[in-house]
């Protein structure tokens, strides 16, 4: 697909040679077109990579405050006696504890 230009370049060397630099000039003109553009889709998917791992970083320490207060209600629920029979006992249990540890404190006293 010869031009008109590049079919009469033919009979003249000189201007062969000056078609075909000004086809590499036209060709390096699209490449560095290309490589800006690049360069720019670069620069705006590098701040939204840099903001998704913000928002990452923000959702799993979300998430491990969350599962720690999960952990904490489990606890409580362990800690918190159902019914009335389970809370008597408890409180029993926890009077048995603090005369022990009275009994001990006097011990270390004497």
């Amino acid at each position: 697909m010869l031009t008109e230009q590049a079919s009469q370049a033919v009979n003249n060397p000189m201007e062969e040679y000056h078609v075909k630099v000004n086809d590499i000039s036209r060709k390096v003109g699209i490449l560095v077109n290309c490589y800006q553009d690049l360069k720019e889709d670069f620069v705006v998917l590098n701040e939204e990579n840099k903001a998704l791992k913000e928002q990452l970083k923000a959702e799993r320490m979300k998430n491990a405050v969350s599962l720690q207060e999960l952990n904490l209600l489990r606890l409580t629920k362990m800690l918190v006696p159902a019914d009335e029979k389970e809370k008597t006992e408890l409180k029993r249990k926890i009077n048995e504890y603090i005369k022990e540890i009275d009994r001990c404190v006097a011990l270390l006293n004497d």
